[in-house]
């Protein structure tokens, strides 16, 4: 079966995984839906109430937005579901999954609701998961996008038109562009300066303009 909430695909190979942890909740013979709807598993077995479902949600939501996330406050929740610690990293995984691609291929939360029945989960608990998902939709969206494809941040960017050399009194005939760039890597600061005449600053600005309309292009 293929999903809107995994892009029109199957379950992936690394949720299917996650059964291995969650093996010893299941009292049934393993079936291949039992396997696919890794949901059926980490629900219905795992957490009774769609509080508990509400809570791991929530703290999941935190989690992408803030990387913020209470663990031992949900480790208490899995404690009252009979989960172990890995057991409830596997749970996390699974909802943070959900709640992520669904984002990511822009999934109304009644079709997400839909799809998550149809793996087995209840009406109740998809209501749930499916009610902090279509609050949290945009902020959701937005800090996908702040990661995506990214290796650094920018924190700021600074720049000064030089018209001497090394701060003497003599001016020079083309001045240049001095340009500082702040960026954030691997939760270091990192500062980078660099010098650009007038041609290699109109280069840059048409070759990022140039970026910028197949991005465009592309997008829609």
């Amino acid at each position: 079966m293929r999903f809107r909430f995994c892009g029109q695909n199957d379950c992936q190979d690394w949720l299917l995984a996650q059964i291995s942890s969650l093996s010893k909740l299941v009292t049934t013979s393993h079936t291949l839906l039992s396997y696919i709807c890794l949901i059926l598993t980490l629900i219905v077995f795992s957490f009774k109430t769609s509080i508990k479902m509400k809570l791991l949600c929530n703290e999941c939501v935190m989690d992408l937005i803030d990387n913020q996330m209470n663990f031992e406050k949900m480790v208490k929740v899995g404690s009252d579901a009979k989960l172990d610690t890995e057991d409830m990293k596997a749970c996390i995984s699974a909802v943070q999954y959900i709640l992520s691609t669904s984002s990511k291929y822009n999934t109304d939360s009644e079709t997400l609701s839909h799809e998550l029945q149809q793996l087995g989960l209840p009406k109740e608990h998809s209501s749930s998961l499916c009610r902090v998902y279509s609050e949290n939709f945009d902020r959701l969206q937005e800090a996908l996008k702040q990661r995506s494809l990214r290796l650094s941040r920018l924190n700021a960017i600074e720049y000064k038109i030089d018209t001497q050399f090394n701060g003497s009194t003599h001016r020079v005939k083309a001045p240049a562009l001095q340009i500082s760039i702040d960026t954030l890597r691997d939760h270091m600061n990192e500062k980078t300066m660099f010098y650009v005449t007038h041609e290699k600053l109109s280069a840059l600005l048409y070759e990022l303009k140039q970026s910028l309309q197949l991005m465009d292009e592309i997008s829609v």
